[in-house]
């Protein structure tokens, strides 16, 4: 009969000792998958982050291209021309004045 409960015990301590590894590798694996999701949610981040600002580069550029335009086109009265950039197209207000 002891021998009998000693190997009951044996197995119930084999058992949980199983379910207690298996658990610990459920463990690892939620953690790795944890890991592998914020990494991909922080590189997300910093994708978005950079697509701002190559927009904003963009953007600045063209703006940068437009007050060259803009400033090498004095007239000859001095009045440098109104503009702005919209929509990525270059729009001038020239406001000339007549020469007094």
């Amino acid at each position: 009969m002891r021998e009998a409960y000693e190997k009951e015990v044996e197995m119930y301590i084999d058992a949980t000792t199983f379910e207690e590894i298996k658990a610990n590798e459920y463990k690892k694996d939620l953690a790795k998958v944890w890991e592998e999701l914020e990494l991909e949610r922080k590189a997300k981040i910093v994708a978005e982050q950079a697509l701002t600002q190559l927009k904003w580069s963009e953007y600045c550029l063209w703006s940068e291209y437009c007050l060259r335009i803009a400033f090498s086109t004095i007239p000859s009265n001095g009045v440098k021309p109104k503009f702005e950039c919209y929509n990525r197209q270059p729009f001038w207000l020239h406001n000339f004045l007549e020469a007094g």
